[in-house]
């Protein structure tokens, strides 16, 4: 909460963090987290190709398996053609001796397909296994316990003769019987006289290895086959019957498959489902894997890198927090030198400040030009630092003073002169005023003596400003700025000989004479501009647009005679004198209304209610609103007193 109350109070540092956050950290962020997608799409892709080549072992396996069995009939088939084979037909029929042989026979080759086998004559119906001999009702019946009315029509089916299908498959998977069977037939024939008949191989689940395709798949997945051409379920790996699906179910699947890949529910579980084709044999192979196991690994990245990329841009901000409080420092020195707690803009505030101490510093050049040019015509010696001030203290050339006679020229006005002066003519004009006399002082920096082209100008351009025709006396030119006196004397002079060089000692010192009766004579019409000048401060000390330069403007003079009439006849500087009234003002207005220390602010001509309260508070001694409460109930407790004694 802290931090945040600091950032409110650092409204630019807020404001480089958010810029900084936008333009760095959300491009990083979106950046890290394409490479997730990218990352675990390509995850994805390469778990599915893994998911199908299992799919493609386990189909690949299945039919290695009945090939296998395929092979071993056969053999039967071969062997059956020996003289003394017990598996012929007609053996069989001459005796029953031989049923038992026929057992003994299936036996041994039962050892040697790894499955129990048996073998069913077509023509004659005998059924013999590696146990006993059989009707095929029976066996139906007792071997197999099939009762479902279904099956067994498939059963009929899966015995009898069709010589466009020598492979055949039947399980009782789809029943869901208490034991699950595949019966796995290859019709042959027996002996030379090619009587057919079915060998068949009885499997269970557990008869089959799946140790090499289940080695290469994830734990929980199931295996199923399915005739494509009855919608029979063959085989399941599914440990028990709740687990399985069902025929129905597995159609569904199959609806849903594209490209081989397919996702279903069971319940509440969700399967990953892919599936191989097989178009030659009419078998669909499924391996059924559960979700969260095939995604498991895929989640645990895609979770870490997450977890990664969100702790990458944590402290990424935190550097980056860190790097703009560093750069952020030199900033808060300065607003802790100004002492500024506004919640504006720090950049904004520095500015004001600055335009504050820009417009001080632009009053106090002009009045200390003001001074010196003053100084000088007075034959004040200048030091050299201040020579460098006014940008004479390498001048190699001539100084000349010029006055103009009956006229006030304001600031802004001499300004422009001055300006104009330097631009047609290429020289340093200064300017200034003696206030009560009407004069004003222009003082050139010239390269040579040619002054009448530049007098001449000054003539014409302030006669039409003025509409009035204006005579400027020149002074003698001198080549030092500490002679400056002697060429102003020259101007004062009335009857001064136009070829003029020098001064001799008794004009110097009537000069002198004149300028001190001139000085007294300004001083009278000071002490009568006064009170004007102090009446117009009364009325106008709220206005935060008034400066020296806007009342020296007002009343035709100079900031330099301002700031002296201030001095001399109030005690105060002219910044000192606004403020004191300004206090004073807003202390009055804490105690008799009820308006905010912001509305007073704004009403004595502060707008910078920061710097309002410090001003308030550092001639008082307490803030605006402790000074209110103070002096509010030292008031009431007066009033209070009195109702006492009444």
């Amino acid at each position: 909460m802290k931090v945040f109350k600091q950032l409110i109070k650092r409204r630019y540092l807020a404001q480089i963090i958010i810029t900084c956050t936008a333009f760095m950290l959300i491009p990083f962020i979106i950046f890290s987290y394409a490479i997730i997608f990218r990352s675990y799409n390509e995850l994805s892709g390469a778990n599915e190709d893994y998911c199908k080549k299992t799919t493609n072992s386990f189909a690949k396996y299945f039919q290695a398996q009945m090939a296998e069995i395929q092979t071993n009939a056969f053999m039967v088939g071969e062997d059956s053609k020996q003289t003394n084979s017990s598996l012929k037909l007609s053996l069989l029929q001459s005796s029953p001796y031989y049923f038992r042989e026929c057992i003994d026979l299936l036996l041994q080759y039962s050892i040697t397909s790894k499955y129990p086998m048996g073998i069913y004559y077509y023509d004659t119906g005998y059924l013999f296994t590696k146990d006993t001999n059989y009707t095929k009702e029976s066996f139906i019946k007792w071997r197999l316990k099939i009762e479902d009315e279904k099956e067994i029509q498939d059963l009929q089916y899966f015995f009898t003769y069709d010589p466009q299908k020598s492979f055949k498959l039947f399980s009782t998977f789809s029943s869901f019987s208490s034991d699950h069977l595949l019966l796995v037939g290859v019709t042959i024939k027996i002996g030379n006289t090619q009587d057919k008949a079915l060998v068949f191989y009885m499997l269970d689940p557990s008869s089959i290895d799946t140790s090499l395709f289940a080695s290469q798949s994830s734990s929980g997945t199931q295996y199923y086959v399915v005739d494509s051409n009855s919608d029979t379920l063959l085989y399941t790996t599914a440990p028990q019957q709740s687990q399985s699906l069902t025929i129905d179910e597995i159609q569904i699947l199959l609806e849903n498959c594209t490209n081989g890949a397919a996702r279903f529910k069971n319940d509440d579980k969700r399967f990953n489902a892919y599936v191989v084709q097989d178009s030659a044999f009419g078998r669909d192979y499924i391996a059924l894997m559960p979700y969260d196991t095939v995604e498991n690994n895929i989640y645990q990245f895609y979770a870490t890198m997450r977890k990664m990329a969100f702790a990458a841009s944590i402290v990424f901000l935190f550097l980056l927090c860190i790097m703009l409080y560093i750069n952020y420092r030199p900033i808060q020195k300065i607003m802790g030198k100004l002492n500024n707690n506004s919640h504006c803009n720090e950049l904004k505030a520095i500015s004001s400040a600055f335009d504050e101490m820009s417009n001080e510093m632009s009053e106090q050049n002009l009045l200390i030009m003001d001074f010196l040019l003053n100084s000088i015509l007075c034959g004040t010696p200048i030091p050299a630092n201040e020579k460098d001030r006014l940008g004479i203290s390498g001048h190699i050339g001539n100084f000349c003073v010029c006055t103009v006679e009956g006229l006030e020229l304001n600031n802004d006005q001499r300004s422009a002169l001055t300006c104009e002066i330097a631009d047609k003519f290429n020289i340093t004009a200064y300017t200034t005023d003696i206030f009560g006399i009407g004069r004003n002082v222009i003082i050139l920096l010239l390269e040579n003596e040619e002054t009448d082209r530049i007098v001449s100008h000054i003539e014409s351009r302030l006669s039409s400003y003025f509409n009035k025709t204006l005579k400027i006396n020149v002074g003698t030119i001198v080549k030092s700025i500490d002679d400056i006196q002697k060429s102003y004397a020259s101007c004062i002079m009335a009857n001064n000989p136009a070829g003029i060089t020098d001064i001799s000692l008794d004009l110097y010192k009537q000069a002198a004479d004149s300028i001190k009766r001139e000085n007294k004579k300004s001083s009278r019409k000071i002490n009568l501009l006064k009170d004007k000048i102090i009446e117009y401060m009364q009325q106008n000390f709220t206005d935060p647009a008034i400066s020296q330069i806007s009342v020296a403007d007002h009343f035709g003079i100079s900031i330099y005679t301002l700031s002296r009439l201030f001095k001399n006849h109030i005690g105060l500087g002219f910044s000192e004198y606004i403020t004191a009234k300004r206090l004073e003002y807003a202390k009055n207005l804490l105690l008799t209304t009820e308006k905010s220390v912001t509305e007073i602010s704004y009403e004595i001509g502060i707008p910078n209610v920061n710097y309002f309260s410090r001003l308030l508070k550092s001639n008082i001694g307490v803030s605006p609103l402790k000074f209110r409460s103070s002096m509010g109930n030292i008031s009431g407790l007066q009033q209070t007193k009195k109702g006492t004694k009444k």
